[in-house]
């Protein structure tokens, strides 16, 4: 990648990298999980070299983030009041009644979304329960969610025991709950086929309410075991 050096100033972007730039704030905004300081680190940690280097200033990034998620929060205003984000939020806070752990933005990859669901197992079973499967959507399947041209969201499920009638039951509660809440789905029946969320209009507003959190699935859980 070329840049052009002005004097002693520091090296300016070029049209590709501000284009990069754009659409990984776009990307992030649009999933709904992360606030400005959280964004902000996120890109300094993929482009740490450039803003080391001053290729890329830190208030011009910052500005920009601000502006993209200001704007977003301005559009959440015109949304409906129940989105497709809340039916499966609700869905998922039914499964953890259910004690199985449902996790939201688990990582980016499955290998990350796994180890998400092996963390939170172990603080349930540190407390004396023991949870009845999981399921979870990671990053990349968001990505496919967000595009207009394939609205879809894979949920990823599982048991802790390796036994395919509980796999099943938990596949079953799983798409039985999305489908209460609203949502479209497609599913085999098969435990080795994802469960898949069609033509889903991915809204998910920003809120206080942090739904990547690990600990929030931990004490739903835990709740409901308390209140049996």
């Amino acid at each position: 990648m070329k840049y052009q050096r002005h004097g002693n100033a520091y090296i300016r972007m070029n049209k590709e990298l501000k284009e990069e730039i754009f659409e990984h704030i776009e990307a992030i905004v649009n999933y709904g999980f992360s606030d400005p300081d959280y964004i902000y680190l996120d890109l300094e940690f993929l482009y740490y070299n450039e803003i080391e280097e001053e290729i890329i200033k830190e208030e011009w990034l910052t500005k920009l983030i601000e502006k993209r998620y200001n704007k977003r929060l301005e559009l959440e205003k015109h949304w409906p009041e129940v989105t497709d984000f809340d039916r499966l939020a609700k869905a998922f806070d039914e499964l953890h009644a259910q004690n199985i752990i449902s996790l939201h933005f688990a990582g980016y990859t499955t290998q990350e979304g796994e180890e998400s669901i092996y963390k939170v197992y172990n603080e349930l079973k540190d407390k004396g329960i023991e949870a009845l499967g999981y399921c979870y959507y990671h990053i990349q399947d968001v990505y496919r969610a967000v595009d207009p041209d394939m609205r879809m969201l894979y949920i990823r499920y599982n048991d802790f025991l390796e036994d395919d009638d509980l796999c099943q039951k938990v596949g079953n509660l799983i798409n039985e709950a999305l489908i209460k809440h609203g949502l479209t789905t497609h599913w085999s029946g098969s435990i080795y086929d994802l469960i898949e969320i069609r033509n889903i209009h991915w809204q998910k507003r920003h809120t206080e309410v942090d739904y990547r959190s690990a600990a929030r699935v931990v004490e739903a859980i835990s709740s409901t075991q308390r209140h049996q």
